[in-house]
């Protein structure tokens, strides 16, 4: 199944950090607009070793990081491209096994699909679960 994703507009990037409530309010919220406030979390040790530095100010995911530090990690990823009843299918694997599959799947814009046709997304990985 291929991705699809259709961009009706650009959104507004802001730095997070000049930007004051009362304006975030008459720019933003009060005419239900959407914005990507940027800067706020770079001094979040998060920012530092989950993200590497992209184009721009855009950053991209730190897979090295992750599979340096937790690369049997059990972790649950949803199937996008695959629904079980009124929810996408959920799997369990590990955090080497997404990775691997992200580094050679498919992402929005692909044309060329992936090996098994998966969409996967890891959602709301927890480092502590409690039993």
């Amino acid at each position: 199944m291929a991705c699809r994703a259709k961009v009706v507009g650009q959104v507004e990037r802001v730095d997070g950090e000049s930007l004051s409530y009362a304006e975030f309010v008459r720019r933003f919220m009060a005419p239900n607009r959407p914005v990507v406030l940027t800067g706020l979390t770079s001094s979040w040790r998060a920012h530092k070793d989950w993200t590497l530095s992209g184009s721009g100010d855009l950053r991209r995911p730190n897979l090295g990081f992750f599979t340096q530090n937790f690369p049997s990690s059990l972790v649950q990823v949803d199937d996008c491209s695959s629904s079980d009843f009124t929810d996408q299918k959920r799997l369990e694997m590990s955090m080497q096994e997404f990775i691997d599959h992200w580094v050679g799947g498919p992402h929005c814009g692909s044309s060329d699909g992936d090996r098994d046709g998966s969409l996967l997304y890891l959602k709301d990985w927890h480092f502590v679960k409690i039993k």
